[in-house]
């Protein structure tokens, strides 16, 4: 997609299987949308690989949207906080005309890997965390990150907050908190041409 002149890579995707040290592997993965929004391939990322399309992208300057509120549901740091904050929050009586069927989607984000085995857990995890480290090596390279969170009534994140917490972690990959502004901000505009 870099090579054929994308100027935006929605949900990082198509990198997690660019970067694995066997592509094999994980063949017809992201042939459902689903898959963009799973870091499992993440675990398998090389190194030279990753470096490799971070020099491209960043040449090609082609604008990244990790999505990683939707990508690490569940899987963040503040999962105990942001989990009691999101249903507090949607106790509110000003927030009633939000639909159960939303509010329960929501919310189930962050159990959504409970009942995975183990093993599949830790290979989440370790996806995500390489994840991370990509898009933080990415922004050192000086590449262009947008933030983003596939917020919608069957999404990955609650409606404003989700932006929010987007931009917090994007801090915690390596972005000052002015890039993770502009992340918000004129990147988007930029990356869209707007």
């Amino acid at each position: 997609a870099v090579l054929a002149g994308a100027d935006v890579l929605e949900h990082a995707a198509g990198i997690n299987v660019s970067i694995a040290k066997d592509p094999s592997k994980w063949e017809g993965w992201g042939e459902i949308e689903l898959d963009s929004l799973d870091p499992r391939p993440f675990a398998d990322m090389d190194e030279g690989k990753a470096a490799e399309l971070i020099r491209l992208m960043v040449a090609r300057n082609t604008y990244l949207e990790p999505d990683l509120i939707a990508q690490g549901r569940g899987l963040h740091g503040k999962r105990n906080e942001w989990e009691k904050q999101d249903s507090e929050l949607l106790q509110n009586p000003d927030l009633a005309y939000v639909p159960e069927g939303t509010r329960h989607k929501w919310m189930s984000n962050y159990t959504e890997f409970d009942a995975w085995e183990p093993a599949e857990q830790e290979q989440l995890r370790k996806g995500f965390h390489n994840m991370q480290r990509f898009i933080g090596q990415f922004a050192r390279a000086g590449g262009k990150v947008m933030s983003g969170t596939d917020t919608s009534a069957h999404g990955w994140a609650v409606a404003g907050v989700g932006l929010y917490r987007e931009m917090e972690l994007l801090t915690q990959v390596g972005l000052t908190s002015m890039e993770a502004i502009m992340a918000a901000t004129r990147n988007p505009a930029e990356g869209y041409r707007v």
